[in-house]
Parts: C-alpha cells; structure tokens; sequence
C-alpha cells in the first residue's frame, strides 16, 4: 500500500481542483443536503474515492438514518465522522468510515484508542497532524490505518508524517495536491 496524500474540499473551486489533481481521495468537509450527490458523482466520475464528513454536510441529521439515506441514495465511497455510534451505522450500511479524533492532551489519547476499538473503523484520522509521534502512540493500540490531519500545509509535514505509521495526510492545502511523495508502506 501506498502512503497517499487526500484532497480535502470545502467548496466548489477546491472540488474542480481536487478532481483535476493526482490526489486519488477527496474528502468533502462542507455541503448541504441539496448538491451533494451531484458532488460525490462528479468525483467519482473522475474516478476519485468520496468521503463525506456527515457532522459538516448541512441539512442532514446526525443518525441512523441519515446515514443510510447517503449509503442508499448519495453513494459515497464512505463517511468522515467523530461520532462512535455513526461510524458502526456506516460499518453496518457498508461505508468506509473514517474516524476523526483531536488529541489535544493525553486524556484525548485514551480516549480516542477506546473509542477507535470500540467502533472498528478503516480508518481514524488523527488532527492536528503536526505531531507524527502522538499517531505512533494511538497506532500501537488500535489495529487501524492512521491518517495525519488538520494543519497540514507544507511539503515537510506531508514528509515528517509519512516517517511515522501513518498512511495518508488530508490537507486542504491545495499545492500538496499533487507533491510526489510516496512511501512503500
């Protein structure tokens, strides 16, 4: 597997760029209710994997059933949440999920390695990403890809980051979009 760099969007200009770079990824952090599947069509189109971050998409409810209205109707590739009950309910309704957690002291640590055991997901996006080695420590006690999130933007984060158990960096920062930088993992 290959350490990625993910296009994280919050309008329609970062989209149309995201789409037209090498990112592979994109992560919708803003939206509403109205536009959305054509914005996840028009990703996935140009063969881009969509995650959707569910508490940032207005006019959706944050439940069980907003959840399998987007697996059934939206049809995203998977959900961005920060909530253990929604990542099981995408799990269930067969989306990837990503679980995103801000470590901001060492209790945030404990707290998210239970909650990550406790949901499963595919994937739990650390924030902020500046800080390689608090990922290490949360990598040694849940069995999940770590991505580097949040304050990412520039090239020696992306490169710091990957140095460490981390399989992606999201970053809003569209001039890392395309950087070359890839590690075996």
């Amino acid at each position: 597997m290959k350490k990625v760099i993910v296009a994280a969007v919050k309008d329609d200009e970062s989209c149309n760029k995201a789409i037209e770079s090498k990112s592979k990824i994109i992560f919708v952090l803003k939206g509403d209710i109205c536009k959305i599947k054509e914005v996840v069509e028009k990703c996935q189109k140009a063969g881009k994997k969509v995650f959707l971050h569910i508490e940032m998409i207005d006019g959706f409810g944050k439940d069980e059933a907003a959840i399998k209205y987007i697996a059934t109707m939206i049809k995203p590739d998977g959900i961005i949440t920060t909530k253990a009950s929604l990542a099981k309910v995408a799990k269930n309704a067969g989306l990837a999920v990503v679980f995103r957690v801000f470590l901001i002291d060492s209790q945030s640590i404990q707290t998210a390695i239970a909650n990550a055991n406790r949901c499963n997901p595919d994937y739990v996006e650390i924030l902020p990403g500046l800080i390689p080695e608090l990922m290490d420590e949360v990598g040694k006690n849940i069995n999940v890809n770590i991505i580097a999130g949040g304050l990412i933007s520039k090239k020696e984060h992306v490169i710091n980051a990957f140095k460490h158990n981390i399989v992606a960096c999201s970053t809003s920062a569209i001039d890392l979009w395309n950087l070359e930088v890839e590690y075996e993992i």
